[in-house]
């Protein structure tokens, strides 16, 4: 049973190393989901980074006895390979003697006994030479059995050094990743729980407004070969079988139903030549506001650029600006807004937009599937 005392990661003996493990995955397992406070959520990723560390030292201590042993099989073989040679040569020398002294010579040596008694003695005495080669050659095999079963001992112990390392990189990245996480929502939050709040409570609304969108128009059925690239960059579509149910960020939100806002920023990225996907965009972890699919407007980098949102309101004039100097914008339609949308370029009183929820929507109306009144946002893009 794992004791209930706050271990201190760091100092955790060999011997507590699985029991710390232990204790912060169930403390992991407790707190699963999205905390309603601040410290909640940060406590929840201290306990992950507990249980990474203490895994990443559980992981250190058994290469460490896999080295020990690895030493040890290495120092078996090598004495048993000392006695392999040592009993080869005397074999080598027996079969040198026996060859000298061929079958005629063995019975004309029993026949010159000078007696009985010295015949009998002779008689024994190749009993016995010939009893020591046969225990030579059994030896023989055992040693040479034996040297075959550490070789394939040394061979598995090594792939599970190789495994072990493997995990320990892997777990050393997953430490990044968490303290990295950890920072970040210290840094958007600026450490105060009203702050946290009321990004939580945005998120729960967008989130909300994006599942009334979609349940509005029937569900977020999946969809196959909707990616189209041309000059001007690619379209996308957020319900495409490739990528629609993955989760965004942290979350389990999948991008069919929530993904528009992702996918357009895909494709406003695809624009300036970086042809990431909606899928690589989705598990940019530092876009989304912690464990939810709400993607923040604060910077975040991908494919070595920064991508970055301002909002400017139902500024249609903002719009049309940005769209004269030839830069695509995002649109939210709608109060949540319930939907995003890249607005690519002016059409008289309309726009040519791309639609990443409408299949197929690539530089079509934006009056054919909405009001102009519609736009309750324009979110002015940067990538640098």
């Amino acid at each position: 049973m794992v004791s209930q005392k706050a271990w201190a990661v760091d100092t955790c003996s060999s011997s507590d190393l699985q029991a710390c493990v232990d204790f912060y995955d169930k403390k992991v397992s407790e707190t699963k989901g999205q905390s309603d406070t601040l410290s909640g959520e940060i406590s929840k990723l201290d306990n992950q980074i507990s249980l990474t560390q203490s895994r990443i030292n559980l992981t250190e201590n058994k290469l460490s006895r896999i080295g020990d042993e690895m030493a040890s099989i290495s120092s078996k073989i090598s004495l048993i390979n000392g006695s392999l040679n040592h009993t080869s040569e005397i074999l080598l020398n027996r079969i040198k003697s026996n060859y000298k002294i061929n079958l005629d010579d063995r019975m004309l040596y029993l026949m010159t006994a000078k007696n009985f008694n010295a015949f009998v003695s002779r008689a024994t005495y190749l009993q016995i030479v010939q009893r020591h080669d046969q225990e030579l050659l059994e030896q023989m095999s055992l040693t040479k059995k034996n040297y075959s079963d550490q070789k394939d001992l040394l061979i598995d112990v090594k792939k599970k050094q190789e495994d072990l390392k493997k995990q320990l990189n892997a777990y050393k990245v997953q430490m990044n990743e968490q303290k990295k996480e950890k920072n970040r929502l210290l840094e958007i939050t600026q450490n105060n729980e009203v702050k946290y709040r009321q990004l939580l409570s945005q998120a729960q609304a967008q989130l909300a407004a994006f599942k009334g969108f979609v349940t509005n128009l029937g569900g977020a059925s999946l969809l196959s070969n909707q990616t189209s690239c041309d000059d001007w960059g690619c379209y996308y579509n957020q319900r495409d079988s490739q990528w629609g149910t993955w989760g965004i960020g942290r979350s389990r939100d999948s991008m069919a139903e929530y993904g528009c806002l992702v996918t357009s920023s895909a494709m406003i990225l695809s624009h300036y030549g970086h042809r990431v996907t909606p899928g690589q965009v989705a598990r940019t972890n530092d876009a989304f506001f912690a464990n939810t699919a709400y993607m923040l407007l604060s910077p975040w980098s991908i494919d070595g650029v920064t991508f970055s949102r301002t909002n400017y309101g139902r500024n249609l004039s903002k719009l049309d600006e940005e769209l004269a100097a030839g830069r695509p914008a995002i649109v939210g339609i709608g109060a949540g807004p319930d939907h995003f949308v890249v607005i690519r370029s002016k059409d008289g009183s309309d726009y040519k937009m791309y639609d990443p929820f409408v299949a197929g929507a690539k530089d079509i109306s934006f009056k054919s599937k909405y009001a102009i009144s519609s736009i309750s946002v324009v979110n002015v893009v940067r990538v640098n």
